[in-house]
C-alpha cells in the first residue's frame, strides 16, 4: 500500500471564514484551477480566486479530521 504525499490545504476567504481540503489537489478540482495554482499560492502567499491558501499543520488537520467525525 503506497503512502500518500497529500498535504492538507486551508483556504481563507475575504470575510475570515476558512475551508479545509484534504489536499492541493481536492483543492484545486473544488475551485476549478489546476494544482499547481494552489500549490504556488501557498508558497508565495498570494491569492488564487480571491482566497488566500495556506498549508494545514498538525493540529489544525487533527481539529478537522475530528470534526469530520461528528
Amino acid at each position: 500500500m503506497k503512502k500518500s504525499n497529500a498535504k492538507p490545504v486551508i483556504a481563507t476567504a475575504p470575510d475570515g471564514s476558512e475551508t479545509f481540503y484534504s489536499s492541493c489537489s481536492a483543492a484545486a478540482q473544488a475551485v476549478g484551477v489546476h494544482v499547481s495554482r494552489i500549490s504556488t499560492a501557498c508558497l508565495t502567499d498570494t491569492p488564487c480566486r480571491r482566497l488566500r491558501w495556506r498549508h494545514a499543520g498538525r493540529e489544525e488537520v487533527t481539529r478537522a479530521q475530528f470534526a469530520h467525525k461528528k
